[in-house]
């Protein structure tokens, strides 16, 4: 019996590793775009002065392509600024803008508020990928934006800067039920050799 069961997980682990690897299977990898700047503003009532970092956690198989944008709508976005902190209400957006001079921008698309960062490396990017720290010249005046603790207000930002980083890949929807269809197999079998 533990000969039996030792040698189903050893299939299953294989099955598992061979899905894993087949090609065109669809990968979702999750994605985190980070804003960090420089600024002053408040968040509820509380002032803010100095380094503040907007913080969007995104799937690369979320981004899609709207012409000459490429867009993300995050999973979530948090804000922090020194000791303050806050999770940013609403839909929030990961913008990139591949037209000449190219721009990425965070947004809050019911509120129409948008923070562009401009340079021409943005021209080649898709969000969907890793991407090294990069400043630029910022575009719009501050805006305010939603939080779960109260406005959140930029009264000026000084400086911006965008980075992207990626971790593990994990398998999407689908490659999961082809994953869980051969377990299912491997059990009838084992099931059929028994009786």
């Amino acid at each position: 019996m533990r000969a039996k069961r030792s040698s189903f997980i050893a299939a299953a682990l294989a099955l598992g590793g061979t899905i894993s690897v087949l090609p065109g299977t669809a990968r979702a990898t999750p994605i985190d775009y980070i804003f960090g700047g420089t600024g002053t503003g408040s968040l509820g009532t509380t002032p803010f002065s100095g380094s503040f970092t907007v913080t969007e956690f995104g799937d690369t198989s979320a981004v899609v392509s709207s012409g000459f944008n490429f867009l993300n709508f995050v999973s979530s976005a948090t804000f922090s600024a020194g000791t303050l902190s806050a999770t940013l209400a609403g839909s929030n957006l990961v913008i990139d803008d591949v037209t000449a001079p190219g721009a990425i921008a965070f947004a809050q698309p019911a509120l129409l508020d948008v923070e562009w960062l401009i340079n021409p490396a943005f021209e080649t990017y898709d969000l969907k990928s890793g991407f090294a720290t990069t400043s630029g010249a910022l575009s719009v005046a501050p805006e305010v934006f939603a939080t779960m603790s109260g406005s959140l207000r930029f009264t000026e930002i000084t400086s911006l800067s965008f980075t992207a980083t990626t971790s593990g890949a994990v398998p999407e929807p689908a490659s999961m039920l082809l994953f869980c269809s051969g377990l299912l197999g491997f059990a009838l079998l084992t099931r059929r050799r028994r009786a």
